[in-house]
């Protein structure tokens, strides 16, 4: 919670993805892929990875930009009101 406390509070026109994996230590293998469609100019992510001799926490943090205008804010506000 504090990763997406902090992550929300530097820029909101960002829309924050966070995936947090934990494994035991013990000479166990995992293999992870993934595969991202976005705006390279605009989009990113990040990996941190932790261990200890006890676990091996691996953390995955994606960052895609949101698309906005006032123009369409305000039709957005005329639907509701």
């Amino acid at each position: 919670m504090q990763i997406i406390g902090k992550l929300s509070g530097t820029n909101h026109h960002f829309k924050y993805i966070v995936n947090c994996i934990i494994l035991a230590a013990g000479g166990n293998g995992m293999d992870v892929a993934g595969l991202c469609y976005w705006d390279q100019e605009m989009d990113g992510s990040v990996t941190i990875k932790w261990d200890n001799k006890h676990m091996t926490c691996i953390v995955n943090i994606f960052g895609c930009a949101i698309w906005w205008s006032p123009i369409n804010q305000c039709k957005s506000l005329l639907t509701i009101i």
